[in-house]
């Protein structure tokens, strides 16, 4: 006989579809004071000097510092040109590090007598990547005034599709966004960023530029929108041979994105830079006093509210190196890089390398992509059988470590106590039902400050204490009570109690969606969010769904049940199984029995180049594999306790 669905969820008598954005909010608020105070702080260039050399510093340690370079200067392949009237598109490819092909166009004027400015644009998340139309045709306008224009694909985007397979010529992962959350998702994992690699590009273009002898390396400019506008505001502050800078649509605050409920791209979450307090005010101010122009739209998703507060929040550290170069412009559109915004940017520039006005460019006539590729038939892995890919440098950089369980535990145990606010945990027993032979008794109990948790307690009928007790974790906790009949029936007849537990944010105490995506746990979706913002905060939601299993360890005495003092055994199934292996992995009270169809080992999450990453981010401890992983520390439950060998579920560790 089946449960009956009402016995599957619950809910306490609490608003738990919002505790989680609540409590995520009240986190991003306090370190967004915290950090703001710290700038009022800033009262000289001196001061600020320190506060942007510890930004830069910890900014590169979060993402996991810059690879390595393979000479001053990349090597260079020339692939064609391109004639137009006033000016000649260059297709070059630059071996940025060994075995990676970054595909660049540089657009020259016809007309060049002397040394020309730069400008380096990095492109936002579209297919083609410099190919798309609307980003050739602000090239055309800047090259049109008499600078050069250095136009560069970015990873997973035009001509460099990481997951592009050259024997069927098709890709198995969507370009752009798709492209960037898949391999960011192994960089995250192995405790980076894969901006390290999309910023290491760019600074390697401008290695290019400035030992090229028709550009002046001292006017050098950037500008880029969307995921380029990102890529530029990282560029200001990691690159100091940049001379000016207009970044577009990008720039806002992290509160107004927080509101916004919109998410991010991979290389868009930096760990623990929230957490920190840094904000986007601190990309600006890393760039004073050159000349900066933020260039935004009225209707992005990069809430315009955010761009005018950080505009006026960086002003003040220009006027302290008495310059007054930081402007802003803005244009009635959704999320573009506009004409309008390129003839602001064209205007800024002329001013800054050429110290004259902008002029009306004869035409702009985009060409199709493919006339733009400087490979034969458009991708990199086509050309080249060695190229590496960000996945292949990603696991060449994880296969260098080397584990230590002891140092991994002590990691862990960091990672799941750190952010927490404990209180009394008070126990409700809100509720009880027999049914078919079994009693089910519904509960909920504060996991941490603001958190509930709650969860279900299945024994016998006829048993008033019934027996000692087993946590169960699956997947969506108490609503799936029903998938998992057959072993809760089994657990009962061994003459035990079963507790099915609703950690944060699971089963009947899931959030109310935070944006568009209806599928809380798809792409882009309410989890999605909830992890990049916990990752921001220097946290995740796989340590803080630990810390729940062990809080619920402490409410159990209030249920009076026997056999509370003795190793409590844990059960988990499907990926959501992993935090009932790290819970036990910190703390002696719990017996690891079973974990059925478990979670891969991380490594083979790195390693493998694809990966079943639907809710994904849930799952993991950003950077515990760089020192072991999840698999490597059965041996410490072996030491800590016997386990039984006969389990068929028991996963192979």
């Amino acid at each position: 006989m089946s449960f009956s669905p009402h016995m599957e969820a619950f809910q306490p008598c609490y608003n738990t579809g919002v505790q989680l954005w609540e409590h995520l909010k009240q986190r991003v608020a306090v370190a967004i004071t915290e950090g703001r105070q710290r700038r009022e702080a800033i009262r000289s260039p001196e001061d600020l000097a320190v506060h942007v050399k510890r930004m830069r510093d910890y900014f590169l340690d979060c993402i996991g510092g810059l690879p390595e370079s393979s000479g001053a200067v990349p090597l260079v392949l020339e692939r064609g040109e391109i004639y137009q009237d006033q000016f000649v598109i260059r297709k070059i490819l630059l071996e940025t590090r060994p075995s990676v092909w970054a595909s660049v166009n540089l657009y020259l004027p016809r007309k060049r007598e002397k040394k020309l400015p730069a400008i380096l644009f990095l492109c936002g998340h579209s297919v083609h990547g410099k190919g798309e139309p609307r980003y050739q045709a602000i090239c055309q306008l800047l090259v049109q005034q008499g600078h050069a224009v250095l136009a560069l694909d970015p990873t997973g985007q035009g001509e460099r599709l990481n997951y592009y397979d050259p024997p069927t010529r098709r890709t198995h992962v969507r370009p752009a966004t798709g492209d960037h959350e898949y391999s960011g998702f192994q960089c995250l994992l192995h405790g980076q960023n894969l901006s390290r690699y999309m910023l290491h590009d760019a600074i390697r273009a401008i290695d290019y530029l400035s030992a090229h002898p028709e550009i002046d390396s001292a006017r050098i400019g950037i500008t880029g929108a969307s995921g380029g506008g990102a890529q530029t505001a990282l560029m200001m502050l990691v690159e100091p041979r940049l001379a000016a800078a207009a970044p577009a649509t990008f720039i806002s605050s992290r509160q107004a994105i927080f509101n916004s409920g919109s998410a991010q791209d991979a290389e868009q979450i930096w760990s623990g830079f929230t957490a920190h307090g840094y904000d986007h005010a601190d990309l600006l101010a890393a760039f004073a006093p050159k000349p900066l122009c933020i260039l935004s739209v009225t209707s992005d998703f990069f809430p315009i509210e955010g761009t005018r507060d950080t505009l006026m929040d960086a002003r003040r550290f220009w006027e302290m190196h008495q310059a007054n170069d930081l402007s802003g412009v803005e244009d009635r559109s959704p999320h573009l890089y506009t004409q309008a915004l390129g003839g602001a940017a064209a205007a800024f520039f002329n001013r800054c390398f050429l110290a004259r006005p902008g002029v009306v460019p004869a035409k702009i006539n985009a060409l199709l992509p493919s006339s733009l590729w400087c490979t034969r038939i458009g991708q990199i892995r086509d050309e080249f059988a060695n190229a590496c890919t960000i996945h292949l440098e990603n696991k060449r950089e994880f296969l260098k470590g080397a584990g230590n369980s002891k140092a991994a535990v002590d990691f862990l145990r960091k990672a799941v106590f750190q952010h927490r606010h404990p209180v009394d945990g008070n126990l409700r027993i809100t509720g009880s039902n027999t049914e078919a032979s079994l009693r089910f008794r519904t509960s909920f109990w504060w996991s941490q400050s603001g958190l509930i948790n709650s969860g279900i307690m299945i024994d016998r009928a006829d048993v008033d204490d019934g027996g000692p007790v087993t946590l169960a974790v699956w997947t969506d906790g108490t609503s799936a009570i029903g998938d998992h009949e057959e072993w809760i029936r089994q657990e009962v007849d061994d003459g035990r109690s079963v507790w099915v537990l609703n950690l944060t944010g699971m089963g009947s105490i899931e959030p109310h969606p935070f944006n568009i995506n209806p599928d809380l746990k798809g792409e882009f979706g309410t989890f999605f969010r909830i992890c990049d913002d916990l990752v921001s905060l220097g946290d995740s939601l796989a340590a803080m769904r630990t810390y729940d299993i062990l809080r619920a360890i402490d409410v159990l005495p209030e249920w009076g049940r026997p056999g509370v003092d003795s190793p409590l055994r844990i059960y988990g199934h499907g990926s959501a199984g992993i935090y009932a292996f790290l819970a036990a992995s910190l703390d002696s009270r719990l017996v690891f029995t079973q974990w059925c169809d478990p979670l891969p080992p991380y490594a083979a999450l790195i390693t493998s180049e694809f990966y079943e990453d639907y809710d994904i981010k849930s799952y993991i401890v950003p950077g515990l594999v760089a020192l072991a992983d999840w698999s490597d520390l059965a041996d410490y439950h072996h030491q800590q306790h016997q386990i039984d060998e006969e389990s068929s579920c028991r996963t192979a560790f």
